[in-house]
């Protein structure tokens, strides 16, 4: 197997969870304790860089984009570089600690054209329970379910369609451990006014095939992304639909071409 030096890491306190290491995009506080995508953070400075290449090219210089679950930022600070400070990045994440160190991670890079909601997207406005997760202890962070029926604290639920009144959305990105259509149905209103581009996490067999269908009815192409991620914790296939609407010009058809 071959040997990949570790990035440089920056002193945190050695007895605490939170760790920081210099790594592709920038800078990552990160848990220690996260199997998968702390991990990779620690050992390789980056976490699914392929996905990311693949990202670059679906925004630019300007740009609005919507991340929906955006984890500690470990793409976020790579959006928030391609669209540049002309551009804005709105990173909604309901976990606590996690959406604390997604904004210790703007903040570290000094990325002020991202805004950062402490908040669920769902189909409806409202509440939801968010399972609070032992930062101490070894897990995926970024693998809690909003659906298991565990208790936790009550955080905001916000839909897609709050966004109607930006200037224009181009790129989507929705990882949400199951709850992609609640999103997606919350939203509505917003693909019919500014048909952005979708990137989407689809990994559950009881909800891919019902997916799929919703992006088909609602006047979207779909093209299947499947990306090979390996950490120390696991090696697994992650599967993303990335959707364009069928009707959007050529020259956004043509920049959809995915080169990695």
């Amino acid at each position: 197997m071959r040997q990949h030096p570790k990035p440089p890491h920056l002193p945190l306190a050695a007895d605490g969870y939170n760790q920081m290491v210099h790594g592709r995009d920038g800078y990552y506080v990160y848990n220690r304790n996260d199997i998968y995508i702390g991990r990779s953070l620690a050992y390789y400075g980056e976490f699914s860089h392929l996905e990311m290449q693949q990202l670059r090219q679906l925004c630019q210089a300007g740009d609005v984009v919507l991340e929906v679950g955006a984890n500690i930022g470990s793409h976020t600070v790579g959006l928030a570089q391609q669209v540049g400070p002309q551009g804005r990045v709105l990173a909604f994440e309901p976990q606590r600690l996690v959406f604390q160190t997604l904004c210790a991670n703007m903040a570290v890079n000094s990325l002020a054209h991202v805004d950062c909601y402490w908040a669920a997207m769902g189909s409806e406005p409202g509440f939801v329970t968010v399972p609070e997760q032992d930062p101490t202890r070894s897990d995926n962070f970024g693998g809690v379910s909003l659906l298991d029926g565990l208790p936790g604290r009550q955080v905001p639920c916000m839909v897609l369609d709050d966004f109607t009144g930006a200037p224009h959305v181009e790129l989507v990105k929705i990882d949400v451990e199951g709850m992609e259509l609640d999103v997606l149905a919350g939203g509505e209103a917003l693909l019919a006014k500014f048909a952005p581009h979708l990137y989407i996490e689809n990994d559950r067999l009881e909800t891919a095939r019902p997916l799929m269908h919703w992006l088909d009815a609602h006047g979207y192409q779909s093209l299947r992304c499947s990306t090979r991620i390996t950490t120390l914790a696991a090696a697994t296939t992650c599967l993303t639909i990335l959707s364009r609407p069928i009707w959007c010009a050529s020259t956004a058809a043509d920049r959809l071409t995915l080169a990695i």
